[in-house]
């Protein structure tokens, strides 16, 4: 989901006075998974994966897991730390002292690859990325039902006075369509000049977030609220 994670810390931090904390996580549980796709998580997996903590990114061991909960029907999920470029931006703009991107698993044995891949480094080299998104996609396959694409926004501070901790999570069946729907909604903001800034920006950064959710739920992924 281009652009989402920042997009949707950005419009749940609007309700805060004070954020401490962002945390993104992605769960994917697809059985057809796309050779494009796999290779994008192949080489994602050669970029170490940092958190940012106490005012500096630092690099985030494969074992620093958090549990997140990606509602009804996936439940509470374990997932890993890894890279967002997005997210970097997120604590001076947001002023926050915690932040991280996080992916939960898809089954035992395309984990167990990924987890490979990272952990040997195979991921930066372009012939060896290539060669593990033609096993995962023949892994992912092991993948049961339920099936679909959530991305879950946390943020935690303060609103009115008192602690407050939110959950913002958009999903979808299909993959495609899950990834298709932000790009539209960027794309039409970039059509009628909303999107003022020239030059190369990340999406999740450029786009006027309130237009952004608007345009999400009226193509089919309308946010969902959970306060904590």
């Amino acid at each position: 989901m281009p652009g989402c994670p920042a997009a949707l810390a950005r419009w749940a931090a609007s309700r805060f006075e004070r954020v401490d904390e962002v945390v993104a996580a992605m769960l994917v549980r697809e059985n057809d998974l796309s050779y494009g796709s796999a290779v994008d998580a192949m080489e994602a997996s050669g970029t170490p994966a940092t958190v940012y903590e106490r005012g500096s990114w630092i690099r985030a061991p494969l074992t620093a897991t958090k549990k997140i909960d990606f509602g009804s029907p996936f439940g509470t999920a374990t997932c890993y730390p890894f890279a967002l470029p997005e997210m970097g931006l997120l604590p001076e703009r947001l002023g926050v002292e915690g932040c991280g991107a996080y992916a939960a698993g898809m089954n035992g044995v395309a984990d167990m690859l990924v987890a490979l891949w990272y952990v040997l480094g195979l991921g930066k080299v372009p012939w060896l990325s290539r060669l593990g998104a033609k096993a995962l996609v023949r892994t992912n396959r092991f993948t049961r039902p339920p099936l679909g694409v959530v991305l879950a926004v946390e943020v935690a501070g303060e609103s009115a006075g008192r602690p407050h901790r939110l959950r913002v999570s958009v999903q979808h069946d299909d993959g495609y369509v899950a990834t298709a729907i932000p790009a539209v909604s960027c794309l039409l903001q970039a059509l009628d000049g909303t999107v003022k800034k020239p030059g190369i920006q990340m999406m999740g950064h450029a786009v006027d977030v309130t237009r952004f959710i608007d345009d999400m739920t009226r193509l089919g992924m309308k946010p969902t609220e959970t306060a904590g």
